[in-house]
């Protein structure tokens, strides 16, 4: 678990696994779309809906990630350009947030009373769902992402195919998820919330060279 290992898995009950397969069906639909088609649902900031290949990284500008992404922030589909046409793509994307929401507040919720106190930690608003969509990467790319913790509270990541690695005792190690399963990160605000009793979890994406391999 989080406290004893620094990372945990969270299996999906039928329905949860159910809504997590229909949201990558959408998203690989959405990621399918040429290139105009998406960025009519990019944001000026790329806070909200569809960032193309390029503009996210983990450590510098100079080596961005090699995945295009779509993000929806708590409930608001509204902030997305273009939302309203977005059709069941933008309702698969709220429903897998209502569910991951749930299983952090659960998570979040065991970790307060096992430190002793029970205030609830408000989270929904400042919340994300985030699809990547990777692109076989460059030979000359080790890692479609490079080495980095998430400045979060909590991370929970579904992997479609390999190419997660998480950092256990300073190494690299492999990490896949079933189609029924979540790996639980925790990030650098969980950490200083625990006065560091529960260190930020490193990680990496390896290029493997997969043409079809997507996270949420």
């Amino acid at each position: 678990g989080l406290l004893a290992d620094g990372w945990a898995k969270v299996r999906l009950d039928a329905e949860q696994a159910d809504r997590l397969a229909t949201l990558l069906d959408e998203a690989t639909s959405f990621f399918g779309l040429a290139a105009a088609a998406k960025e009519r649902h990019s944001s000026v900031d790329a806070n909200h809906g569809y960032r193309a290949m390029g503009r996210e990284y983990s450590i510098t500008p100079d080596r961005p990630d090699v995945n295009e992404s779509f993000s929806l922030w708590s409930d608001r589909l509204d902030l997305i350009p273009g939302y309203e046409e977005l059709g069941t793509f933008g309702g698969s994307l709220l429903a897998w947030q209502e569910i991951v929401a749930g299983i952090s507040a659960a998570i979040l919720a065991a970790l307060a009373r096992h430190f002793g106190t029970e205030d609830d930690l408000a989270f929904r608003a400042a919340s994300s769902v985030q699809i990547n969509d990777y692109a076989a990467g460059p030979e000359d790319r080790e890692c479609l992402q490079d080495r980095h913790e998430d400045g979060h509270v909590l991370t929970l990541v579904h992997g479609t195919r390999p190419g997660l690695e998480i950092f256990v005792d300073g190494a690299p190690r492999a990490s896949e998820t079933a189609a029924d399963e979540l790996l639980v990160m925790p990030g650098s605000i969980l950490s200083e919330l625990t006065g560091q009793r529960i260190a930020p979890l490193f990680h990496q994406v390896r290029n493997l060279r997969l043409p079809d391999r997507q996270s949420a």
